[in-house]
C-alpha cells in the first residue's frame, strides 16, 4: 500500500492522461485508509494470456554468413551483435589508398597531429627517405589506429625500387587536410577547411526501396519530436558513457532507447534504421547523426564552422522571430554585463576576420563574431546590432566592428585615451541585474504572467507531487539553471498544459542575461532575489533560473491555500 501522491509519481511520464489515474485509484484504492493497492494492479496488468502465441520467426538461431556477405544486409537479432562483430568488418576487403588516407587525415585533423615528427629522427641524411621498418615504427608511436592492411597499403603507393618509403612525400599528401601545398606560388588561393561531412561519419545509402521507407520512418518520428517535445540526447549519452564517449551506442541500447521512449517500429524497420545510421566501421549505431535528422530544430545540422546564430525557439521546436526587438541600448548593456563579468576582449573575435586590418567586415561575419562572443540572442536582435553599425560610407554589407568593440570596453575605460591626456578617465555603469528581461515585460505579458503562474499553482495543489527533483536531473552542476528546452521538457513530465505564449512569458521572466546563479539555502529551503545577485558562475548566461521560478510558484501556492 502507498499513497496516492506516490501512486502518481509511480506511473511512467506521458502514458496516460489525468482522467485515467483517477480511474485507476477509484480502481485500486482503500477508501478506509485512504491508500492505493499497487501489488493488486502489478498483478492485473502482468496477468498472463491464456491464448497461445505464435512463435516468432526471428527467435531462431542466425544462419552462418556465406563468403563476401556483411553483417549489415542481414536482420541480425538485436543483442547478438557484438558476438558478429569481426563478420563484415569495415576493411575486410584491400582498402584503396585514398580511403586509407582519408581514414588517417581525419585522425590527423581531429588530434592535431605533427605526422613528420615521427619519421624525422630515423632519416639521418634528410633524403625524404626511411626503410620499411622504420616506416611501420613512425606510425606506430603516433598512435594512429590503423591496421596492417591499411599500413600495407600506404607502403606499396610510396615505397621506391630499393624498397625504401618515401615518408616525407606521404606527410605532405597528409598534411594537405590543413592548408593546400605550395602556396608561396599562390598566395590568392582560397584555403577552405575541410568539409563536416568528410569529418563526421554521415548517413549510409540505402536501395531505393529501403531509402522510401527510411524517409517515412523518419517523417513520423519527426511529429512525434514535435508533439511531444522529446530531448533524446542525454538518453544515449547514458548508454554512450559505458562505450567512452564515442558518440555510438550498440544496437541494443539503441532499440531498448527507441521502445523506452514509445517510438516504436517494427522489426524490419528497426533493421533500415540499423543500415542507415549504424557505423560499419565499428558496428555501432551513430545516434547523433539519428537525432540531428529526427529534430534539426533543436539539435542544428548546419556545416558551417562557426556555431550558427541562436534564433528564438518555439515550445513546438519551431523558430521564429519575435514581433518587437529590444532596444539597442538594453542589448548593449546586456553585452556590457558580460564582457565585464567574464573579462572579455571584444575585438578577439572580430579580429582574424578583418585580413585587410580596415575596421570593417562582412555582415554575416559581425554575427558570427558577435555570437562568438558567448552570449544568446534572437535574430531581430542580430539584426538591430548589424543595422547599428553598418558602415555607411564603405563597402555596401559591410559592419564596423571597431565601433562595436569601442562602445563595449568602454565597460574597461575610455578608449584613445593617448589622444587625450588631459582626459578624466570614465567607466560605464553596467546594470547587475540579471533578470534583465523581467523589466521589460508588456503589462499584457504580466497579466498573461501572473494567470499561468495561478494555473500551475492549482495544477500542482491537486496533483501534490514534488516538483524539484525533475529539474535537478538536468542540473547536474547544480547552477540552478536549465536550458530553454530542458526547462520546457521538465513541464512537460510534469503534465503541464502551457500554451506557447505563456512559456515564452515563463522565460522572458525567470531568463538570465550574464553568468549569475541563484543560491540555495539547504538549511531552510528559500531562496532570495538578493542571493541570486552576488554568486557568480561560468556558462549560465539565457538560461531558466528554475529555483526562482519555484520560489516564486511556492509563494503562489501558498496564496491558494486556505
Amino acid at each position: 500500500y502507498i499513497t496516492q501522491s506516490q501512486f502518481r509519481r509511480g506511473i511512467p511520464q506521458n502514458v496516460m492522461s489525468q482522467e485515467e489515474e483517477d480511474l485507476l485509484l477509484g480502481q485500486y484504492s482503500d477508501q478506509v485508509t485512504g491508500t492505493v493497492n499497487y501489488f493488486k494492479m502489478n498483478t492485473d496488468v502482468n496477468k498472463k494470456d491464456k491464448i497461445s502465441r505464435k512463435k516468432l520467426d526471428h527467435a531462431k538461431l542466425v544462419a552462418k554468413l556465406a563468403p563476401g556477405e556483411h553483417i549489415e544486409n542481414e536482420h541480425v537479432p538485436v543483442g547478438t551483435e557484438e558476438l558478429l562483430h569481426a563478420v563484415g568488418s569495415y576493411w575486410a576487403e584491400k582498402p584503396s589508398i585514398d580511403l586509407v588516407e582519408n581514414y588517417i587525415k581525419k585522425q590527423v585533423y581531429k588530434d592535431r597531429i605533427r605526422l613528420i615528427e615521427f619519421f624525422k629522427d630515423y632519416d639521418r641524411h634528410n633524403c625524404g627517405l626511411v626503410t620499411e621498418a622504420q616506416f611501420r615504427a613512425g606510425l606506430r608511436l603516433s598512435e594512429i589506429t590503423i591496421d596492417t592492411s591499411q599500413i600495407n597499403s600506404v607502403i606499396k603507393e610510396y615505397q621506391d625500387k630499393q624498397g625504401r618509403v618515401a615518408y616525407r612525400r606521404f606527410c605532405y599528401s597528409i598534411e594537405e587536410i590543413f592548408t593546400k601545398s605550395n602556396l608561396e606560388n599562390n598566395p590568392l588561393a582560397d584555403v577552405a577547411p575541410p568539409a563536416r561531412e568528410f569529418l563526421v561519419q554521415g548517413c549510409n545509402e540505402l536501395f531505393p526501396n529501403e531509402e522510401l521507407r527510411c524517409q517515412e520512418i523518419i517523417s513520423h518520428f519527426r511529429i512525434l519530436m514535435k508533439e511531444r517535445r522529446l530531448l533524446l540526447a542525454p538518453f544515449f549519452k547514458d548508454f554512450d558513457k559505458h562505450l567512452g564517449n564515442i558518440g555510438r551506442v550498440t544496437r541494443s541500447h539503441f532499440s531498448r532507447l527507441l521502445s523506452t521512449m514509445k517510438l516504436d517500429v517494427s522489426d524490419s524497420d528497426l533493421h533500415i534504421l540499423f543500415k542507415k545510421f549504424e557505423d560499419r566501421e565499428q558496428t555501432k549505431v551513430n545516434y547523433m547523426e539519428f537525432i540531428r535528422t529526427i529534430d534539426p530544430e533543436t539539435y542544428n545540422s548546419g556545416v558551417s564552422d562557426f556555431p550558427a546564430p541562436i534564433s528564438k525557439i518555439s515550445t513546438s521546436g519551431r523558430r521564429f522571430s519575435s514581433n518587437t526587438a529590444a532596444s539597442l541600448q538594453t542589448l548593449m548593456d546586456r553585452i556590457r554585463y558580460h564582457a565585464a563579468t567574464k573579462r572579455i576582449r571584444v575585438s578577439e573575435f572580430f579580429r582574424d576576420f578583418d585580413k585587410l586590418r580596415s575596421y570593417s567586415i562582412p555582415r554575416q561575419e559581425f554575427v558570427r563574431g558577435i555570437n562568438r562572443i558567448g552570449i544568446s540572442l534572437t535574430e531581430d536582435e542580430y539584426n538591430e546590432l548589424a543595422d547599428a553599425y553598418a558602415d555607411k560610407t564603405g563597402k555596401k554589407g559591410t559592419c564596423r566592428w571597431k565601433d562595436f568593440e569601442g562602445d563595449i570596453e568602454k565597460v574597461f575605460n575610455d578608449v584613445n585615451l593617448e589622444a587625450q591626456p588631459t582626459k578624466i578617465p570614465t567607466v560605464a555603469a553596467v546594470s547587475s541585474n540579471p533578470f534583465i528581461s523581467a523589466d521589460h515585460l508588456t503589462d499584457a505579458e504580466r497579466v498573461m504572467l501572473e494567470k499561468t503562474m495561478k494555473s500551475l499553482a492549482e495544477h500542482w495543489k491537486v496533483r501534490r507531487i514534488s516538483i524539484k527533483p525533475f529539474f535537478k536531473d538536468f542540473d547536474k552542476l547544480y547552477t540552478g539553471h536549465v536550458t530553454k528546452v530542458q526547462f520546457r521538457q521538465c513541464l512537460t513530465y510534469l503534465k503541464v498544459d502551457v500554451s506557447d505564449e505563456e512559456f515564452e512569458v515563463l522565460c522572458k521572466r525567470w531568463s538570465k542575461s550574464a553568468a549569475i546563479r541563484a543560491n540555495e539555502d539547504e538549511s531552510c529551503g528559500t531562496v532570495t532575489e538578493e542571493s541570486v545577485l552576488h554568486d557568480p558562475i561560468k556558462n549560465c548566461a539565457e538560461r531558466i533560473c528554475y529555483l526562482m521560478f519555484l520560489s516564486e510558484l511556492d509563494n503562489t501556492l501558498e496564496k491558494l491555500m486556505p
